[in-house]
């Protein structure tokens, strides 16, 4: 025995509360879905009928090696109810005791009960976007705002080691200009020497931030580099 899929019907239901409150008043009243709902629930859910065949015997068809054996069918007019996934769903099914059209109040309960857990998922499922959303945009805001305090931080040690560099430049420019004056060499403004200690003073004034810093040709740096 087994299913025919000929004989079955595939469809889906959408379920809304109120309605399915005024067809079946008492069975929903008794189950536990009927505070568990919105008010204005709607949700379609897939549902299948399934008629169960017999095998009424069995025949060779075609020939040499192309013979095979199948199975000849007759419905059994018993029915099957499949909801949601239709492998691994849950089923109702005729009985000895009752029929498929006697549970009529427990197929909708469990159509309900599928479709409760459905929207109860999907609702999950759209409150995980819209916290994974609302993540991305803090995660977002915050990168910004490190990108930013990333460079403020780069621009003020930036100052700082140009500071301290131009510091050491002049202590160099102090102590240099002592040695040359020891040994009796002409340091005046006027003089190359004097010309080159002022140059280097210029530069330790280029670097500094703290001070104005003196026109210099590598000022024009960037009209090489545009070029």
């Amino acid at each position: 025995m087994g299913f025919c899929t000929q004989n079955s019907i595939n469809a889906q239901i959408l379920l809304n509360k109120d309605l399915v409150r005024l067809v079946f008043p008492k069975e929903i009243e008794r189950s536990r879905f009927s505070s568990e709902y919105p008010t204005h629930f709607l949700h379609a859910v897939g549902f299948a009928i399934f008629e169960r065949l017999e095998v009424t015997g069995r025949r060779e068809v075609g020939e040499g090696t192309w013979k095979k054996t199948v199975a000849d069918h007759a419905p059994t007019g018993r029915m099957e109810l499949r909801v949601g996934d239709f492998t691994y769903g849950q089923k109702l099914r005729d009985r000895k005791s009752e029929k498929l059209e006697s549970l009529v109040a427990k197929c909708v309960a469990t159509l309900m009960s599928l479709g409760r857990d459905q929207f109860l998922a999907a609702e999950a499922k759209r409150l995980r976007e819209i916290e994974f959303r609302r993540r991305q945009e803090e995660l977002w805001k915050l990168s910004e705002e490190i990108r930013k305090e990333d460079e403020c931080v780069k621009w003020l040690e930036g100052w700082v080691t140009a500071w301290s560099r131009a510091r050491e430049i002049r202590e160099f420019v102090a102590a240099l200009e002592a040695l040359w004056s020891s040994r009796g060499e002409d340091v005046s403004e006027s003089s190359p020497r004097g010309q080159r200690l002022k140059w280097m003073r210029q530069q330790a004034d280029q670097l500094d931030s703290l001070v104005e810093s003196p026109p210099s040709v590598l000022d024009r740096r960037h009209e090489i580099q545009r070029w």
